[in-house]
């Protein structure tokens, strides 16, 4: 029994501990400096659901044509005309078994927050953007969004110098599923996927952050 709440009471202290060193990283700024007063500036949003981060670019701009690199047709409405496409980062078993927060079990969580498994980019394309609490806009000079869309770029796993989709996993008629790069874990979540292509870009965000507050505190 003694050794029992030893091992409960260390467990409680590492989660205190992942906690502190979550709250520390994520107020620590970097790349405070962003943009030079007259740079051109370009608009990008982070949108988040109150756990997940997604990127949010124009789909077509002067400096990034999404359209030649990811055709949506991949998406079952097969829409042209979107204005606007968004890319979110995670684990491909939580994205497939977990359309809906209430889908999600312990097994789901234990499995993608400890175990290496594949990851997949979850592309979804929108009309328009609403700004609320939900979403932020950032401006970004040429360095910046050019920086930022390469380094979601690198993140798909391509075949052939092309994105490999995942056919059979949509979410609505607006999405499409694609392999990617790396493993979802306790350490490296979807946001701080986010906040690393942020800082690989030399835009304003935490050191490091496993939650979306670390990356909307900072803007």
């Amino acid at each position: 029994m003694v050794y029992f709440l030893k091992g409960i009471s260390f467990f409680l202290i590492l989660i205190l501990l992942y906690f502190i060193i979550a709250v520390v990283g994520s107020i620590i700024p970097v790349n405070n400096s962003t943009e030079e007063e007259d740079d051109l500036l370009y608009e990008i949003f982070i949108e988040s659901n109150g756990v997940h981060t997604d990127i949010i670019f124009p789909l077509q701009s002067p400096l990034t044509d999404w359209p030649t690199w990811l055709d949506p047709d991949h998406t079952i409405s097969e829409n042209t005309g979107y204005k606007f496409i968004a890319f979110g980062w995670g684990d491909l078993d939580f994205y497939r078994n977990t359309p809906e927060w209430s889908d999600l079990t312990p097994k789901i969580a234990f499995k993608s927050l400890f175990l290496k498994t594949p990851a997949a980019m979850h592309v979804k394309y929108k009309n328009y953007i609403i700004e609320d609490e939900h979403i932020i806009s950032i401006q970004l000079t040429e360095f910046q969004y050019v920086e930022l869309a390469n380094f979601i770029k690198a993140s798909f796993d391509l075949k052939n110098n092309a994105p490999r989709q995942i056919p059979d996993l949509h979410y609505s008629e607006h999405d499409a599923f694609y392999h990617a790069h790396g493993s979802l874990n306790l350490f490296y979540t979807c946001n701080t996927w986010t906040n690393n292509g942020l800082k690989s870009a030399e835009i304003k965000t935490g050191l490091w952050t496993p939650f979306v507050e670390g990356i909307f505190y900072h803007h």
